[in-house]
């Protein structure tokens, strides 16, 4: 479960279900912020696939 796989700031680890990814697809993220109407959109990276169904995420520009 991503135990060890994130170090940085700037990474997530996630379960990607039901849609899998890959290593280097491109995703973009809404993060609803309390009660902001519109939502932060972010862009990260897949960087690495810990298999099970997971998968290390880089966020760009942040």
């Amino acid at each position: 479960m991503c135990s060890s796989a994130v170090s940085s700031p700037r990474a997530a680890c996630v379960s990607p279900r039901p849609n899998p990814v890959a290593i280097g697809d491109v995703l973009r993220i809404a993060l609803h912020c309390g009660t902001e109407t519109e939502p932060l959109i972010v862009i990260a990276s897949v960087i690495r696939d810990d298999g099970d169904d997971e998968a290390v995420l880089a966020f760009q520009n942040l």
